[in-house]
């Protein structure tokens, strides 16, 4: 028995459907959706900006992105230089997962309100970690 061209028409474009519709979830997840905490972070960030240029330390600049701010890298910087940034108010908050932080700035990490950050909120991260945003005070 010969099919039409109408039929094959027909069966290719339900067979494009069916695929469609069950690869078309997997595709539209997010690429990393363990980096939800940094959109939040940057959200948040937003609704702290005033009308003047506002500036944040991060490692990120996802954070920085979200939060429409401008960055300033710490991985740029050594304690050192940091602390002196932050006596000098360079930039109005700090937002950085824990990890890295504790890594790159053990001294301050260890007790940050002592170098005058305080915490203004913290983000939960995959593995128990988070992310945390200080004000720079």
């Amino acid at each position: 028995r010969a099919y039409t061209f109408q039929t094959f028409r027909a069966f290719a474009i339900a067979a494009g459907l069916i695929f469609m519709a069950t690869t078309l979830p997997k595709t539209l997840s997010p690429i990393a959706p363990e980096k939800a905490h940094v959109r939040q972070a940057g959200r948040y960030i937003k609704t702290l900006k005033g009308s003047e240029t506002f500036r944040v330390f991060v490692f990120d600049d996802r954070i920085t992105f979200y939060g429409d701010v401008k960055a300033i890298f710490l991985s740029d910087l050594d304690e050192r230089k940091l602390l002196e940034k932050i006596r000098q108010r360079d930039a109005f908050y700090l937002a950085t997962e824990l990890k890295p932080w504790r890594e790159h700035f053990p001294r301050i990490a260890s007790d940050p309100e002592r170098y005058g950050l305080i915490v203004a909120k913290e983000f939960p991260v995959l593995d128990k970690e988070r992310l945390v945003v200080f004000r720079v005070s």
